[in-house]
C-alpha cells in the first residue's frame, strides 16, 4: 500500500453522508473530492452490505476497501472480495429461530458473505431498507449458507425489539440499535472501531491521521477512537457529545466542512478550530 497518505477519513452513510431518501448533497461528493486529492483516503464505514455500499462508493469515486457490516467485514471493490472478516458461529442461527417464533411481525434478514437472505418481512424493512439489500427470500433457517457476518432485524416496535436484545440465545454477539427500528447483530469481537484499526494496520498509519463521522450508536467506538470525528445535529446525544465537531444534517451537506476541514489537516498539519 502506499504509505504516502496524510489521513484517512471513515465516514458512515445513512443519516451521514445521506439522508433518508438515500440523497448525497453535491456539495459533499465535492468537498470529498478536494479532500482525497488532498492527501487523504475516504473510507465508507457502514451497517451495508457490500452490494448496497459500492453503490455509495461509485458515486463518491471511492476506491479504497470499505467496512461493511458494520464492522464484521472490510471489502475491496476493486478485487471483489473480503480482506478481513470477523463471523458469528452458526450457533446464532438458533437465536434466529427464536426470533422467528416469537415475533412474526419483526422483519429477520441474515447476510453472509455470499447472500443476504430474507426469512421475515414487514412493512419497516420494505418502505426504509436500502432496496438492494433486500436479498432472497427462503422459508426456514436451515437454509442460510455462507459464514455470517450479520443479523439485521427491522420492527415498528422499538421496546419488542430492546426486549429481544436482553435474550441470553444472544451470547456471543453485539446487539445494537441502528436507528430506532433497526438493529444490527455482530460478532462481539468486533465493531466499527475493530474494523478501523484493521484498516490502520493495513496503511500503516496510526489513529492520530483519522477522521469519522457517524449518526448512530453503531458508530460510537469508531468515533471515540478517532482522532477527530464529525456528528450530525439530528444524532442521539451521546454520539454529539463523543464528536468533535456538531455539523448540518444531511439534507444541507453537512459532510461538507468535515471533508473541508480534513483537507486543512492535510494540507496544514492541523485544523485550525473555530468554538461551537
Amino acid at each position: 500500500m502506499n504509505k504516502n497518505y496524510k489521513s484517512i477519513f471513515l465516514s458512515d452513510i445513512d443519516g451521514t453522508l445521506s439522508d433518508h431518501n438515500f440523497y448525497i448533497h453535491p456539495k459533499v461528493i465535492a468537498a470529498a473530492a478536494d479532500y482525497m486529492d488532498s492527501g487523504g483516503i475516504l473510507v465508507l464505514s457502514t451497517g451495508r452490505a457490500p452490494v448496497a455500499t459500492e453503490q455509495v462508493a461509485r458515486l463518491m469515486n471511492i476506491t479504497h476497501p470499505c467496512i461493511v457490516y458494520s464492522g464484521a467485514g472490510i471489502y475491496d471493490f476493486i478485487q471483489g472480495k473480503l480482506l478481513w472478516s470477523s463471523p458469528m458461529g452458526e450457533e446464532v442461527l438458533a437465536a434466529v429461530q427464536y426470533v422467528l417464533e416469537q415475533y412474526t411481525d419483526v422483519s429477520v434478514q441474515v447476510f453472509t458473505d455470499d447472500e443476504i437472505y430474507l426469512l421475515q418481512s414487514n412493512d419497516i424493512l420494505d418502505q426504509k431498507a436500502v432496496r438492494a439489500e433486500r436479498g432472497i427470500r427462503i422459508p426456514e433457517v436451515s437454509l442460510v449458507k455462507g459464514r455470517i457476518l450479520k443479523i439485521l432485524l427491522t420492527g415498528a416496535d422499538a421496546v419488542a425489539l430492546e426486549t429481544c436484545g436482553t435474550w441470553p440465545v444472544w451470547k456471543g454477539t453485539t446487539y445494537r440499535f441502528a436507528s430506532r427500528h433497526f438493529v444490527e447483530i455482530v460478532s462481539d469481537h468486533t465493531d466499527k472501531s475493530v474494523a478501523m484499526a484493521e484498516l490502520l494496520r493495513l496503511y500503516d498509519m496510526n489513529p492520530g491521521q483519522t477522521f469519522a463521522a457517524g449518526d448512530a450508536m453503531t458508530d460510537y467506538t469508531m468515533l471515540a477512537c478517532s482522532r477527530y470525528s464529525f456528528v450530525p445535529a439530528n444524532a442521539p446525544e451521546k454520539l454529539k457529545k463523543t464528536g468533535s465537531r456538531i455539523i448540518e444534517v444531511p439534507e444541507q451537506g453537512g459532510m461538507a466542512a468535515a471533508f473541508q476541514l480534513a483537507q486543512e489537516y492535510n494540507e496544514k498539519g492541523e485544523i485550525l478550530w473555530e468554538e461551537q
